[in-house]
């Protein structure tokens, strides 16, 4: 069970690596605004917050992972 949790870390690290460099690298969004240092900082943010939600989530699961393996 602990060989998928780690692959859906690898799997999250790099979805959001992938995200972030997308997000710091493009020139205007999807609605054609143009990307300023602050908007860009606001989306990595974002998307910052939703790592941090995950990141919790995948210690969530590890907990149980380890509870259970012990039982």
């Amino acid at each position: 069970m602990k060989i998928i949790w780690w692959i859906l870390n690898v799997c999250w690290i790099a979805l959001f690596s992938a995200l972030a460099t997308v997000i710091y690298t493009r020139h205007a969004d999807a609605r054609g605004v143009i990307q300023t240092p602050e908007l860009r900082l606001t989306s990595l943010m974002i998307v910052g917050i939703l790592a941090v939600i995950i990141f919790i989530g995948q210690l969530i699961f590890l907990h149980i992972i380890n509870k259970s393996a012990h039982t």
